[in-house]
């Protein structure tokens, strides 16, 4: 198994990966096949830190996917419409801190 050393691994945050905690992420869920579209979603918002969200893009609001976060996540979990125009939605997904 190849592992990254420690000294060569990039900063940002926190996980080594490089990415940015202090950007809000957007994700365009058009381009996940609707196969594991449902699967995708819920494990993105499982593995949400507290406090942290993200932004969905779809082509309308994905209500079906959303009740799932609801029954799995409960209160942890708020969602947010910001924008339902024809065929465009953008929902905020944030996990309490």
């Amino acid at each position: 198994m190849n592992e990254i050393p420690l000294a060569t691994a990039k900063k940002g945050g926190g996980c080594g990966c490089g990415c940015s905690t202090e950007e809000t992420p957007t994700w365009d869920i058009r381009s996940i096949p609707k196969a594991i579209r449902h699967g995708a979603i819920l494990g993105a918002v499982a593995s949400l830190k507290p406090g942290r969200s993200f932004f969905l893009e779809a082509p309308h609001v994905p209500n079906p996917v959303l009740t799932q976060v609801r029954h799995v996540e409960g209160d942890a979990v708020t969602i947010e419409v910001l924008e339902n125009s024809e065929g465009y939605a953008k929902v905020q997904l944030t996990r309490a801190e």
